[in-house]
């Protein structure tokens, strides 16, 4: 696969249209039609669906454009940073080696002299370092593999290699745009196989954690959204307390939760992202006179019990109640802890306490206790 596939490949999807794809590229319809099945042909996989009437990616187009985009992006700043190098050239350490006399040694030196020399860049080279041998590892012609690089330097206006009878040299430029230039080789590699993987029906289904009656507005909207993205992604969905979820991350059963408080997230090294914050409201039984007020001040709970949430349903809300409550002057009197929510508002509207929970809460708990 070459770059030139990609290109064709992301204007005809971008219109969808193979005849605007090719008024785009310059190219003859026939031509950019044959490449882009070519490309298909030789990855294996169907990207784009025909008909007479219309032209329509493929779930595996879907995917294999938004990678397509990231290699041209990427081979657009190498080419940009080699001709910003031959403007402003950096003298290097170039270093050549056998990769496999030197395998154990030359990590550890290189570090040793990086410690030393942080600011010198190095090039490693291991090429060969000559057109006859790179046309018979690329089963080319050698004037063929002459004339593309020739093209190639010409197309980026920059020199890459200095060619004599006797040898061929990498300019500065040329160790540069190595390195870049195998990232991108790279990348491009790991896009083909990604869109393979993809079209094997292989993908597994994402799998999510959440507390129903904390997330229930939210979560509805937000799966909404996902599966309109990706359409063909499977979701499974697990109503679970938040420290089973942190447990089932761990053990890798699912692959993200809705969890509430971010400190327990911290404290086991997981990522997470803030997605929405909710209003703490007082949760009260109906006879209770404060259930008569709209707005009731903190410190007014001082003289009440609390319920908490247990540390092995919701891991840090002990820590969270506690701090809140301190933050006015008083540490809170924590009558029971209960294992799921509907225990803690049955509590609450037996008259046993008050419970300080999240407003998103209040409209799930139906003829319970007053808030």
């Amino acid at each position: 696969m070459e770059l030139r596939h990609l290109r064709y490949f992301v204007a005809v999807a971008e219109a969808l249209s193979f005849t605007r794809g090719a008024e785009k590229l310059h190219l003859a319809q026939p031509s950019l039609t044959r490449q882009i099945k070519n490309l298909e042909e030789e990855i294996g996989v169907r990207l784009l669906d025909r008909t007479t009437q219309q032209v329509k990616l493929t779930p595996e187009g879907q995917s294999f454009l938004v990678d397509a985009k990231r290699v041209l992006d990427l081979s657009e700043e190498i080419v940009e940073s080699v001709r910003h190098f031959s403007r402003d050239e950096l003298a290097a350490l170039n270093i050549g080696y056998v990769a496999n006399l030197f395998y154990d040694l030359l990590p550890v030196s290189l570090a040793s002299f990086q410690r030393s020399f942080p600011t010198i860049p190095i090039n490693l080279f291991d090429e060969a370092l000559s057109f006859t041998r790179g046309a018979e590892k690329l089963h080319l012609a050698q004037p063929s593999l002459t004339r593309q690089i020739k093209n190639l330097e010409q197309e980026i206006g920059v020199r890459l290699l200095d060619r004599t009878t006797q040898q061929v040299k990498l300019t500065p430029e040329g160790q540069s745009f190595l390195v870049d230039a195998k990232r991108v080789l790279d990348l491009s590699e790991e896009i083909v196989e990604s869109v393979r993987h993809f079209s094997c029906d292989e993908l597994a289904p994402l799998n999510i954690g959440y507390v129903a009656n904390l997330f229930y507005d939210l979560l509805p909207i937000t799966l909404a959204s996902f599966q309109r993205s990706f359409p063909t992604v499977p979701i499974n969905l697990f109503d679970m307390t938040c420290g089973d979820q942190f447990r089932a991350l761990q053990d890798g059963n699912i692959d993200l939760g809705f969890v509430g408080l971010h400190e327990p997230i911290e404290e086991r090294g997981l990522q997470f992202r803030p997605i929405a914050s909710y209003e703490t409201v007082v949760a009260v039984a109906k006879n209770n006179p404060l259930a008569k007020k709209t707005v009731i001040k903190l410190k007014e709970l001082k003289p009440m019990f609390f319920i908490g949430m247990s540390e092995t349903s919701y891991p840090g809300y002990r820590r969270w109640l506690t701090q809140t409550c301190r933050k006015v002057g008083f540490s809170p009197k924590v009558l029971q802890d209960a294992d799921i929510e509907r225990t803690l508002i049955q509590s609450v509207a037996a008259g046993l306490g008050v419970a300080l929970l999240p407003s998103s809460i209040d409209s799930t708990i139906g003829s319970g206790p007053e808030t």
